[in-house]
């Protein structure tokens, strides 16, 4: 994991990224990556009744891995850039898939009110390749169609009967909510292949291979 002298130094280059941009639209754009689509997220995991609560850093993560799909499904990117991504999310023990108890309809009912939406589109910050924002004609925020960000919602969804162990500041409730026995046997599985077809770390899978009470 990153030392607490990497966290700091890249703490504080922001603000001085912000000063020399501070409407985000060239150098600042790389600090909004993945948060068109984990703002959503996050705001979703912390409503009432959800058995996941992620923390701002989980729910970006996984905007990252939708943001790469994304660039994938508009030519701008290889797809491999969707594995390379998960596997950085699962070397840090944060999710790559939305967890299962969230709708696309919902997350997608959410993008009208991010500062980056427009009549022509959503605006994200794409990458072509590792290290590489997209951008056109000195443009670094590209606009996206509501079908293609549908389409790659949907290519992240967890399978049902898969929760994050999420880690958002209401996670104790639903900790506690769930303690009684409920998460007691599950297993934690670590990426075997592609992060596609198996769970990564972090992901808490009950041993039936069910949801623990149904709600997920």
């Amino acid at each position: 994991p990153p030392s607490p002298h990497d966290a700091t130094a890249n703490f504080n280059r922001c603000p001085q990224v912000i000063d020399i941009d501070p409407k985000e639209n060239k150098e600042a754009v790389v600090l909004i990556y993945g948060h068109t689509l984990g703002h959503p997220i996050e705001s979703i995991s912390h409503r009432m009744g959800t058995a996941c609560c992620l923390s701002h850093g989980q729910a970006v993560a996984i905007g990252c891995v939708i943001a790469a799909r994304v660039a994938f499904l508009m030519g701008l990117a290889e797809e491999s850039i969707i594995e390379r991504t998960e596997q950085i999310c699962a070397k840090y023990d944060l999710p790559y898939l939305i967890p299962a108890d969230q709708s696309v309809d919902r997350i997608m009912s959410k993008l009208p009110f991010n500062k980056t939406w427009t009549k022509e589109g959503t605006m994200m910050a794409l990458i072509e390749c590792p290290g590489k924002v997209f951008n056109f004609d000195g443009h670094f925020k590209c606009p996206v169609d509501d079908a293609t960000i549908r389409r790659a919602v949907e290519q992240t969804m967890a399978p049902f009967g898969t929760i994050i162990k999420g880690s958002g500041s209401s996670g104790a409730l639903r900790k506690n909510k769930l303690s009684n026995g409920d998460l007691a046997s599950s297993t934690i599985t670590t990426p075997i292949g592609s992060p596609m077809e198996t769970p990564g770390e972090g992901w808490a899978v009950s041993a039936g291979g069910s949801c623990p009470k149904g709600d997920c």
